[in-house]
């Protein structure tokens, strides 16, 4: 690793370094999560002053005592830990994986931020901070290492977001991808597929794509069972597209439901 590289140059600040990094693996064994912390911001101390925060054992270390909080249910501080964790970890990656002798070190910075980035969006969504979510949300789809749920989970999200701030056709384009992975991963967990479908009518509708409004909506009345309150929704939707389509027949048929 290049900041060990730099450190072991410096060889008493490479001395201290291991010694507390020794001291830390013993707390954390001992569950001794408190001293723990007190030991890891003095690493932090001897990284910054000898090779800079450019890093992923930084970032290992805020990543570490943001996870002690998190599993304490102190959020607060695990989202601040978890951010500059995020940071410096997203750092390192950017020098490291342009290098073929570190190939296999930014293949693992990509793995630890996965996880990272599903922490992120639990504390983001906790304290409904969405300007975070939504970026996190777009690394999330684009990183290998993320599973297939947490991948649709973040289509979907974005999907939400961006039908909510009228940008409509990046809506269509992630409501269009979180069905189809629903589709391709047989996923039948009602109450998901409902709302992913209700979003993407949404989207197609107000980009004017009416037939394929008209198509989901079907779809989804035929053989999914639709809260009231989405009902509705799906019945006005389906009235105004059968008549911008010219099928007055059906809009006639579904106007009894639309308020």
């Amino acid at each position: 690793m290049k900041e060990i590289e730099r450190l072991t140059k410096d060889k008493k600040a490479y001395k201290r370094f291991k010694k507390q990094m020794k001291i830390m693996s013993k707390l954390k064994k001992k569950e001794k999560y408190d001293q723990y912390i007190t030991e890891a911001n003095k690493v932090l101390d001897i990284l910054k002053a000898t090779t800079g925060f450019n890093n992923p054992t930084t970032g290992k270390i805020h990543l570490n005592i943001g996870f002690i909080f998190y599993k304490s249910d102190q959020l607060a501080d695990a989202y601040k830990h978890f951010l500059k964790a995020e940071q410096f970890y997203e750092e390192a990656l950017t020098e490291y994986k342009h290098e073929e002798t570190y190939e296999n070190v930014a293949e693992k910075l990509e793995g630890v931020l996965a996880e990272l980035y599903n922490m992120l969006t639990d504390c983001a969504t906790h304290f409904e901070d969405y300007e975070t979510l939504t970026r996190v949300n777009e690394k999330i789809i684009k990183n290998p290492n993320i599973s297939f749920y947490d991948q649709i989970g973040a289509y979907h999200q974005l999907t939400k977001h961006n039908l909510i701030h009228k940008d409509l056709h990046k809506a269509y384009e992630y409501g269009t991808k979180t069905v189809e992975l629903l589709k391709n991963h047989n996923i039948n967990e009602a109450t998901y597929i409902e709302s992913a479908i209700m979003n993407l009518a949404n989207a197609s509708f107000y980009i004017g794509k009416r037939h394929e409004t008209i198509r989901l909506l079907e779809d989804l009345l035929d053989k999914y069972q639709i809260p009231e309150t989405k009902l509705k929704r799906a019945y006005a939707l389906l009235y105004y597209s059968y008549r911008a389509v010219g099928d007055y027949e059906k809009a006639d048929q579904v106007e009894p439901y639309v308020d």
